[in-house]
């Protein structure tokens, strides 16, 4: 055999290698154990042209599983709230649109101590905030609120808001974000720039689900990875 085609052959060998037993120690272990473990998890990644440019995060807890309720408001409520809002004076300040938009949420009956603002931005004439939900300091990733208002009142609203309705008394061991990681495929080849890694509740949307009608459902401790053109990806982390 000629020997190059076998060094070849041997260093492919010794990279798999490598991959299973960095993918089975960091499952074990929660972590990238050491600098070792580290460069061999960037190797790899940059073997696939994947670059992490966050630190990975390490020493995580098992956690409870989230059981949750679908919230659901008809049209008609909304479009009677939206309606009544007309009578309010115009809002002017980011404040102002703020509190306008967590009063229409209480109206609606959906307002509790996890709703967190996310953000206020402005778009062709048009304002939005963006609320979010959290459980204690974990996101709820999926769970969204949008208020929109144009010339200062309220003129839509969006959602779609699994709300929690217990924690299960068990709870489930944390795959590492290095095990999460290592599942990344990239089979067009362009560079993907990891920039943010964080442990979530993912609640996942599903286009044959209808949430208005849907009593119930699961979100389940998710490792989600940000990339540098926005995109989200979600490893179920259990």
């Amino acid at each position: 055999m000629d020997w190059t085609k076998a060094k070849t052959i041997l260093i492919i060998a010794l990279l798999a290698t490598n991959l299973f037993l960095l993918g089975s120690h960091a499952m074990r272990h929660g972590g990238v154990g050491d600098e070792e473990n580290g460069a061999a998890l960037l190797q790899i990644l940059a073997s696939r042209n994947i670059m992490l440019e966050v630190e990975v995060p390490k020493n995580h807890k098992p956690m409870p599983i989230l059981q949750g309720e679908y919230v659901d408001a008809s049209d008609e409520e909304v479009e009677a709230l939206i309606e009544g809002s007309r009578k309010n004076e115009p809002c002017e300040s980011r404040d102002d649109y703020i509190k306008a938009a967590e009063d229409f949420i209480t109206y609606l009956g959906m307002m509790d101590e996890s709703v967190a603002l996310t953000d206020v931005t402005e778009e062709k004439g048009k304002t939005q905030v963006l609320f979010e939900s959290r459980i204690g300091p974990v996101e709820v990733a999926g769970n969204y609120m949008q208020c929109t208002f144009e010339n200062g009142r309220i003129s839509g609203f969006k959602y779609r808001w699994l709300k929690a309705a217990g924690m299960s008394q068990r709870k489930a061991d944390i795959i590492s974000a290095a095990a999460a990681l290592l599942t990344l495929e990239n089979n067009e080849g362009k560079e993907i720039r990891i920039t943010g890694i964080n442990l979530v509740y993912h609640v996942p949307e599903n286009s044959d689900v209808d949430y208005g009608s849907a009593v119930s459902d699961t979100a389940f401790p998710t490792w989600e990875i940000c990339t540098g053109d926005g995109e989200r990806i979600y490893v179920e982390a259990v």
